[in-house]
């Protein structure tokens, strides 16, 4: 949200083009209004979307922390729960999942797959302008690590 809301040239020289790549508008469930998403009643998508809790992580945590920096971040009325669900949105679409590089036993790995998905280390999400337009099917590998004289792939 701050690069986006920056004054050019800062923003010019930093993150524009590659916001400017980005889609303005998304469709999913977050953004469906009320009265649709009451025609999903009874089904259990709707504990999935997430809304009411990134609606409240906006008012408690994003808000305050902006309100009380403003001269970092300038007003705080930019701020808008829209771009902030705009930029979310952005960032799950587009965030890829990295090894933290610390082995993990199997067997620990096993059981710990139902935690996984209850709660996600965010330490292991990364965003990488453009390379959120390689692999955009999930389970294709149709990017790999090449290199002239490849001996492992840190050399990539």
């Amino acid at each position: 949200m701050f690069e986006h809301l920056r004054p050019a040239p800062a923003a010019t020289q930093n993150w524009s083009a590659y916001f400017a790549l980005l889609p303005t508008s998304f469709s999913s469930l977050m953004h469906w209004p009320v009265e649709d998403l009451s025609l999903l009643e009874g089904s259990l998508v709707l504990t999935k979307i997430g809304k009411d809790e990134a609606d409240e992580e906006y008012a408690e945590v994003l808000r305050p922390f902006v309100e009380a920096y403003p001269d970092v971040f300038g007003a705080s009325e930019d701020y808008s729960l829209e771009l902030f669900h705009w930029m979310g949105s952005l960032i799950l679409s587009r965030s890829f999942h990295v090894e933290s590089g610390e082995a993990q036993d199997e067997d620990e790995e096993e059981d710990s797959d139902d935690e996984d998905e209850e709660r996600e280390d965010v330490g292991d999400v990364a965003m990488v302008p453009l390379a959120d337009l390689l692999n955009a099917r999930s389970g294709a590998d149709n990017v790999s690590c090449r290199s002239p004289t490849p001996t492992s792939c840190s050399d990539c």
